[in-house]
């Protein structure tokens, strides 16, 4: 009798400590710095997130391949959500709390956190202590963020991947970008200075004209894709006169997407740059709008450095963007893409009477 005691008890030990080394990540403790080098502990992996950075909730479900967690959000992201494609890729987005901050600010609304019992809270950390010390001091756990580069990028997906116990996949996307990255210096060190693209980036078009230095993240997509920034000695963001972006002559203006009512049309109408390059051409395009907004990093940033490539050299270079979007979009969010979506998120109804566009259109048959 006593045998089969022992016997029994051994197989139940077995089968407890296979179980739980398949599935023990589950119930690990989370350990990962934030980008302030702050060290942040939780007992397992968290089932209830607020973000307060615009870009997180989008990062955040390509990570997780869900919305379920995320239980609190900056209104601004629910625009973003509103207006992308996540709203068919997780409906349920929609009903996420946005009420725990305000539009014009990132002062956190604590009671309204308070009320969601979130595991942790991300939020700024360059906007002063302000807009942290109230959660903190409410007893909410908070984790600092840094945004605008792509080594922020893969902290902030790394930080993803800890809190959901996703690592793995974190790692498929950070070496999916890295790998771009190198594709794309194959295709571009060929050009020689004399031959590149002379391109700029508006952030801002309709209020001011406010473009994209060298240092800029967006200097950087220029330089990946191979092209030469004209405003490559501004430090940072800076508004220029009409005078000075005529000086330069664009021959490509790529716009952003932060300006909801901004399109091609407006520059290409406007007076005072008929004489550029880039408008007596139509070549001036504005960016995607996929999972996130294509021109700030993100988790889709690849695609963006592709289009773009494939916008300043269109009989050079080529990819087949639209099957690699399907294959991520499956990948980061479990969605089969439709081709009419292809379509929208690469604004073709506002980019297609720009030149060259005809080579990201879906082929029939």
């Amino acid at each position: 009798m006593m045998k089969r005691i022992n016997k029994v008890l051994l197989i139940s030990l077995s089968l407890f400590f296979m179980f739980s080394s398949l599935f023990g990540e589950t119930n690990q403790k989370v350990t990962f710095f934030d980008h302030y080098n702050n060290e942040v502990t939780l007992e397992k992996p968290a089932e209830r997130i607020i973000t307060i950075p615009k870009p997180a909730p989008s990062m955040f479900m390509a990570v997780d391949g869900s919305s379920e967690r995320i239980v609190g959000i900056h209104p601004g992201s629910m625009d973003a959500i509103r207006e992308g494609i996540m709203m068919q890729m997780f409906p349920d987005a929609i009903n996420i709390n946005s009420d725990i901050g305000n539009k014009g600010s990132y002062i956190p609304n604590v009671e309204e956190m308070l009320t969601l019992h979130p595991d942790i809270i991300f939020q700024w950390g360059n906007e002063g202590m302000g807009i942290v010390d109230p959660i903190k001091n409410a007893g909410l756990k908070v984790a600092l963020v840094k945004y605008g580069d792509q080594n922020s990028l893969e902290t902030m997906l790394n930080s993803f991947g800890s809190v959901s116990g996703k690592k793995d996949k974190v790692e498929t996307i950070i070496a999916w970008h890295k790998s771009t990255m190198s594709q794309l210096k194959q295709k571009t060190d060929i050009i020689p200075e004399s031959g590149k693209t002379r391109v700029i980036f508006l952030i801002r078009a309709l209020s001011s004209l406010k473009v994209a230095g060298g240092d800029t993240y967006h200097g950087l997509c220029i330089g990946l894709a191979g092209g030469k920034n004209p405003a490559r000695e501004i430090k940072g963001y800076k508004v220029v006169s009409p005078e000075q972006i005529i000086a330069w002559d664009p021959e490509v203006i790529f716009l952003n997407n932060f300006e909801a009512k901004l399109q091609p049309q407006d520059i290409y109408s406007n007076a005072m740059l008929a004489g550029l390059s880039a408008v007596k051409n139509k070549r001036v395009y504005r960016a995607p709008m996929g999972g996130y907004r294509w021109d700030p990093p993100n988790q889709e940033s690849p695609l963006m450095w592709k289009w773009l490539s494939m916008i300043f050299y269109p009989d050079q270079i080529s990819w087949d963007i639209r099957t690699e979007m399907k294959e991520k979009y499956q990948f980061l969010y479990n969605y089969t893409l439709k081709d009419d979506e292809i379509d929208a998120i690469l604004r073709f109804r506002m980019n297609g009477i720009s030149s060259n566009y005809q080579q990201f259109a879906r082929t029939e048959g």
